[in-house]
């Protein structure tokens, strides 16, 4: 298997188990969005998932297929919507229509993945996305 491929596939487990089995402090989301919107916060940690803390600052975007930010790809996906976290961390897209959609920071300074979220007539979507500060970066 390639170098590169099993590096994105180490930085994406090290990410999933930074996520379990610790206590952190959790920044509050609404229990619900409003349908057609995605409510979310932007936090990074370091790699055994202490020291998590809201980042302002950051890109969030929403796009209709996945992708693994801060690679080289020949025809990267543009977003359907675009925000700036704010002071908490938190972010806002309003208005989209029902669908499937891929949401990932694009511009953060640590290792990240997205998480696609399915969002319909009478429902919106909450989430974190989590960032790890010194976990590799993909390449």
């Amino acid at each position: 298997m390639d170098r590169a491929v099993l590096r994105s596939m180490a930085v994406v487990l090290a990410l999933t188990l930074a996520g379990c089995g610790s206590a952190k402090p959790e920044v509050r989301l609404a229990s619900k969005a409003a349908p057609g919107t995605i409510v979310g916060v932007y936090v990074e940690q370091d790699r055994r998932g202490a020291d998590r803390r809201p980042v302002a600052g950051v890109t969030i975007g929403v796009f209709p297929r996945a992708f693994l930010p801060g690679t080289n790809q020949f025809a990267p996906p543009k977003p359907l919507a675009q925000a700036v976290t704010r002071s908490d961390g938190g972010f806002e897209f309003a208005g989209l229509p029902s669908g499937r959609y891929f949401v990932v920071p694009t511009d953060a300074r640590a290792a990240v993945t997205g998480k696609w979220l399915v969002i319909g007539g009478e429902q919106g979507a909450t989430l974190t996305l989590v960032g790890c500060r010194d976990c590799p970066l993909p390449e």
